[in-house]
């Protein structure tokens, strides 16, 4: 991810921090949309024998650490709203399981609800 000179990652940093403070919703979830699909990338997958081909899920989370950090620095609730945003994607996952459980067991499914 971070493959770019220093000069421009800082450009793209500063226009993010920019448009965070408009956007502070829309942001935290391209951020969290760009480490899961580079997380999931099938680059990663591939390489993971060989570390010296390709990024590993360590070198990804390292880069997602400093471009998170520089951004938490500029706007300190970045942090907590993206861990909100995990908590909901969760979450909703959770409620598609569940949904999926109540298909198959509907008269019983109210048991399982508190």
């Amino acid at each position: 991810m971070l493959s770019g000179s220093k000069k421009q990652i800082k450009k793209i940093l500063k226009y993010v921090i920019q448009l965070y403070s408009s956007f502070s919703s829309e942001i935290v979830s391209v951020l969290l949309e760009y480490l899961l699909k580079a997380l999931s990338s099938s680059e990663l997958e591939e390489n993971a024998d060989d570390v010296s081909i390709g990024p590993t899920t360590e070198k990804v989370l390292a880069d997602w650490k400093l471009v998170i950090l520089k951004l938490c620095n500029k706007e300190p609730e970045l942090l907590l709203n993206l861990l909100k945003e995990v908590l909901d994607m969760i979450e909703t996952q959770e409620d598609i399981k569940h949904e999926g459980w109540l298909h198959f067991f509907p008269c019983t499914a109210p048991l399982f609800i508190m």
